[in-house]
């Protein structure tokens, strides 16, 4: 019998044995994902069912808080008083409401139920109510509104008589909480934190692994440090009177919390500054777009010539001292602070930028060296296009949109007396118009500008109370004729078609057509000239002030200009118009 043709010697296959066990492993990976993800669901759902199982009983109790004692019934200290004092109880009575005094007896009781009669009574001047009048917030500025024409935030006066609820709603195309991407359970929050808090710190899981389980809301954000649920929920209070609550206080101490750089700080907040010439402030609630963000800025200075800006060094400790390739004699260590400030001013002389980050300039001009190549600076300037830029005047199609206001100025700045450019001067009066400027950083003060009321709120003091209809503006001093008393601040609105049904409501108008493209309405937001009353229909005469709709710095803003001298004490009247009254009334719409 014949052996086999061919034997095969070779070492079994290892790739089945390798195949087998990154099976395993998967098999392992996706049984402890599994395991992770049943806690996470069951922690969950244990926290939700606590929380709800306490929130109806603490909201039952809360409303039992708000209950108030029902006058009608007799209580405890009436009893108490006509057990002492018998039939003197009903001589304690304050006059009927037909009086325009009220009096009371004043009583002084001892010991043992004794009481002193006193004669004397205390006289009190009878008050009229208020008229009706609607809550306004005080402002100094215009609020522009955050509500977009197509939706609706809420229904205002739903309820009410004489308001159709259904009307209001088909004039939008939407309710906010329809699109609002941000809208957000503050219940479903405080669940949320407390389970990633129990996670955290008893199961003891990363966030990454806590957000890869896609059940919570995203704990941390790549990329956006501020956004995040651990972000967000650290900014507010936290609701830690539920018992369930006893590892929220501990989340504090949370890994992962992001740090954030000089250059991530500034970024972040430069949308909030406004930078219009009207604010100069953070959180302006006029001008609320976006700014624009700032990049990296290239350098344009070389390091060697950076030192021919300033000859005499500020100190032992000047980078003018120190040559390029000293670094290794100097004491300097990197620093992200100056790494941050040098990409933001990387052109501005060391010894200035020492200042900012409390450091010595020699180790900014080190660092400088490091970020800044001189070998590559000519090219990128090179490469770098000049800007094209193109003066053009405004065109403005509304004549009576703005009131121009001609003021002496000249162009270009002056560095020296004998500069051929500087106004030798104007032929304005003292304290009139725009402030001529001699000399760079120094004006003359017999020629300062007068005309920057509404940029200072220079105005004279207003007083706001009751008029002969409903509440007026009053001089609380004398005031001359041509005097700004006041800016019309409201809130400002797109258009004024969404308002049109509100007004009909509440049969008042406060809006004000400032241009083509918004307008003002001062019922909720206002100052004192909220209130300023038109005069009668047939005393036109009577009207002491005007309204004008001025341009300071490119914005439109109305301000009240008197026409008359006014005395102290004298209500504020301005007319309001033939279009408002109408043919038959008021026209609120």
């Amino acid at each position: 019998m014949e052996g086999p043709l061919y034997v095969d010697q070779r070492e079994p296959d290892e790739r089945a044995s390798r195949v087998e066990d990154r099976l395993n492993r998967f098999a392992e990976e996706g049984k402890r994902e599994r395991d992770i993800r049943n806690t996470v669901r069951t922690v969950l759902k244990d926290v939700w069912s606590e929380f709800y199982a306490w929130k109806p009983d603490k909201c039952r109790q809360l409303l039992r808080e708000l209950t108030v004692l029902s006058l009608s019934e007799p209580t405890l200290l009436d009893d108490l008083a006509r057990s002492t004092l018998g039939a003197h109880v009903d001589d304690m009575a304050v006059d009927s409401e037909d009086s325009t005094e009220l009096s009371f007896t004043t009583l002084d009781f001892d010991r043992g139920g004794q009481y002193t009669l006193m004669c004397q009574e205390s006289p009190f001047d009878w008050h009229e109510d208020y008229p009706k009048y609607e809550a306004c917030t005080p402002s100094a500025q215009n609020i522009r509104t955050d509500n977009d024409a197509s939706t609706a935030d809420f229904i205002p006066y739903d309820g009410e008589d004489g308001f159709d609820s259904r009307e209001f709603v088909l004039r939008f195309g939407y309710l906010a909480w329809q699109l609002d991407p941000n809208w957000h359970d503050p219940d479903a929050e405080v669940i949320a934190i407390e389970a990633a808090a129990r996670l955290i710190n008893e199961d003891k899981f990363p966030v990454h692994v806590i957000d890869r389980q896609r059940i919570l809301p995203r704990l941390r954000i790549v990329g956006q440090p501020k956004d995040g649920l651990l972000s967000q929920m650290s900014q507010r209070d936290l609701l830690l009177s539920w018992p369930g609550a006893r590892s929220t206080p501990e989340l504090q101490s949370a890994p992962g919390f992001p740090q954030y750089s000089l250059w991530d700080q500034v970024t972040e907040h430069i949308d909030r500054f406004c930078p219009n010439p009207n604010c100069l402030e953070v959180l302006c609630l006029t001008h609320k777009e976006p700014n624009e963000m700032i990049d990296r800025r290239q350098a344009r200075i070389g390091n060697s010539d950076l030192r021919l800006i300033n000859r005499e060094p500020c100190g032992p400790l000047c980078f003018l001292l120190v040559e390029n390739n000293d670094s290794d004699v100097v004491a300097w260590m990197p620093d992200q602070i100056v790494e941050d400030v040098l990409n933001m001013f990387p052109d501005v002389i060391c010894c200035e930028l020492a200042k900012i980050c409390r450091k010595s300039c020699n180790e900014i001009f080190l660092q400088r060296c490091q970020i800044v190549s001189d070998d590559n600076l000519g090219l990128t300037a090179e490469l770098m296009p000049n800007p094209n830029i193109k003066f053009l005047d405004d065109v403005y199609t509304d004549e009576r949109a703005y009131e121009p206001i001609d003021f002496c100025k000249h162009a270009g700045p002056c560095d020296n007396l004998n500069c051929r450019l500087r106004f030798k001067g104007c032929r304005c009066k003292n304290n009139q118009k725009a402030q001529v400027e001699y000399h760079r950083g120094q004006s003359n003060t017999a020629h300062s500008c007068s005309n920057q009321m509404l940029q200072h709120d220079q105005y004279p003091l207003l007083e706001v109370k009751i008029a002969k209809y409903g509440m007026g503006t009053f001089a609380t001093q004398h005031i001359n004729a041509n005097r700004c008393v006041g800016e019309y601040v409201a809130e400002l609105f797109p258009n004024e078609n969404i308002l049109e049904m509100l007004h009909r409501h509440r049969h008042l108008n406060y809006s004000f057509n400032l241009n083509g493209f918004c307008c003002l309405d001062a019922v909720t937001v206002g100052n004192e000239t909220r209130c300023i009353n038109c005069p009668e229909h047939d005393h036109k005469d009577q009207q002491n002030v005007d309204a004008k709709v001025v341009s300071v710095n490119g914005e439109h803003r109305i301000k009240f200009v008197t026409e008359k001298r006014i005395r102290s004490g004298q209500e504020l009247l301005w007319y309001y118009g033939d279009a408002y009254w109408g043919v038959n009334g008021p026209n609120i719409s």
